[in-house]
């Protein structure tokens, strides 16, 4: 009894979990993972923890010629204190139409929190005014 079980039942189903986990490992997704080596350089490089980096590229050439246009920026996402950022400090922010990359020129702190004039470019065009609780990334010039 026992064998017919294992050979119509138990062996056919075996082939197929076999199959089906060739299939997931052959096409399924992939698992990708950094190299130590990678995250040693990205750390020796920039500072930052490789987790902490968002790479930013400058699409305009706002900005030139202190950061000229294609220049790939570290954003640091693990900063300490959005309240206490200097200026020139470059902040990446979330608004309703995307993320903006922009400059802080100066500093209010209401009741309300702390909130940042920024600009769009080195003739301090665009200015608008954001909380700091907006912020989501960093990149000081130094």
């Amino acid at each position: 009894m026992m064998s017919r079980f294992v050979k119509f039942w138990l062996i056919p189903l075996l082939i197929v979990v076999i199959f089906l986990v060739f299939l997931v490992l052959k096409w399924g997704p992939k698992i990708i993972q950094s190299p130590v080596s990678i995250s040693s350089d990205l750390k020796s490089q920039t500072g930052l923890n490789p987790t902490c980096i968002y790479p930013v590229v400058m699409s305009s050439p706002s900005f030139e010629p202190t950061i000229p246009e294609g220049t790939k920026l570290m954003m640091n996402k693990c900063f300490e204190d959005k309240n206490n950022l200097p200026e020139k400090t470059m902040v990446l922010f979330k608004q309703n139409d995307g993320l903006k990359l922009r400059m802080i020129v100066g500093k209010k702190e209401l009741q309300d929190g702390v909130f940042y004039q920024v600009v769009r470019s080195l003739d301090k065009s665009g200015e608008e005014t954001i909380n700091a609780k907006e912020i989501l990334a960093v990149w000081d010039q130094k």
